[in-house]
Order: structure tokens, then C-alpha cells, then sequence
């Protein structure tokens, strides 16, 4: 059941991309493709994961949700700033994309430390494959990281909705509920 509702998951956000993709296309919406993007890569890990047979399968799959799971919050929020007509300056989007990137090499010590997790296992009961992990001392970092671009974004979206001659009051306010 799992594998069937992971699988329906990649079809319909492979589906949903190439909508966005052909309606798009005229359009500046790079971030919106690229947050798109993980989403079908996040899909597809979770399926792989679902299916993996041994522990080393498992991780690999686990590497690439984090992979989507870590840029995936950048992408949403660059989009939001693109569409609320915010500016994120170069330098920040490059500190946060390395440290982005300092944390999605944290997330791939699995396996080789047990600093992210302190110990790995799978689960096959239930016909489909889960990794049983205790989390280690970095696993927080992932954790604070995904809370600071949920409250960003929420700051970013209401500076939006009390600036409502820059932006879409309907587009904040949407977003904002989302």
C-alpha cells in the first residue's frame, strides 16, 4: 500500500511539473521549478526507500530525500520572495545555500559516522522497507535549519501583507495560509 501511494506521488508531481513546466515556460520561475524539481526527487527517494532490500539500499534513498528535503525550503522561499516581489540579496542567498550545503553533508554521514545518526537498521514488515534510525547530535541542525526557512518565510509573507503596494494581497494572504 505504501509503495502504491509512494508511486502515485512521482506520477502525479511528474505530472504536475510538466504542467508547470509548459504554463510556465514564458514566465521567470526558475525557483518554483527547481522546489518542483524536489519534490519529484524527494518522491522517487521515498519510493526507492519503500523498496530497498538491504541497509545500504535504504541509506542511499535516505540521501537522496535529504537531498530535496535540504533545498527544497530554499526554493520555496526564493519563490515566495519572486512572487511578493521581496529581494534577497546575492550574499544571502549564498550563505544559505552553503550552509544548505553543510547540512546535506551532514544528512550523507550515515553509514560512516554516527554523528547524524547514531545507529541504522531497516524495517521490512508491512511489505515495503523503513529505516529505523536513533538520531544523533547533528540530526538538530536539520531540524532548526527547516524552523528558521518556515519562519522566514512566514516573516517575509506577512512584511508582505502590511506592504500591500508591492505585492498581491491575494498572493500573500494564500501563502500565508499555506
Amino acid at each position: 500500500m505504501v509503495t502504491i501511494y509512494y508511486t502515485a506521488a512521482l506520477v502525479l508531481s511528474v505530472i504536475f511539473f510538466m504542467i508547470l513546466w509548459s504554463m510556465g515556460h514564458n514566465q521567470n520561475i526558475p525557483s518554483l521549478l527547481m522546489a518542483f524539481t524536489c519534490v519529484i526527487i524527494n518522491n522517487g527517494a521515498c519510493l526507492a526507500l519503500s523498496l530497498a532490500k538491504n541497509v545500504d539500499e535504504a541509506l542511499l534513498a535516505n540521501r537522496f530525500v535529504y537531498l530535496a528535503g535540504v533545498f527544497l525550503p530554499l526554493f520555496l522561499l526564493t519563490t515566495i520572495c519572486q512572487l511578493l516581489r521581496v529581494r534577497l540579496s546575492d550574499r544571502k542567498l549564498l550563505v544559505m545555500t552553503l550552509i544548505n550545503f553543510a547540512v546535506l553533508f551532514m544528512t550523507y554521514t550515515p553509514g560512516y559516522t554516527d554523528w547524524y545518526y547514531k545507529s541504522v537498521s531497516i524495517d521490512t514488515s508491512d511489505g515495503f522497507t523503513r529505516l529505523v534510525k536513533e538520531y544523533g547530535p547533528l540530526h538538530n541542525v536539520y531540524i532548526i535549519l527547516l524552523f528558521l526557512y518556515v519562519a522566514a518565510m512566514i516573516v517575509i509573507i506577512a512584511a508582505a501583507l502590511f506592504r500591500q503596494q508591492r505585492c498581491s494581497y491575494k498572493y500573500a494572504s494564500v501563502m500565508l495560509i499555506s
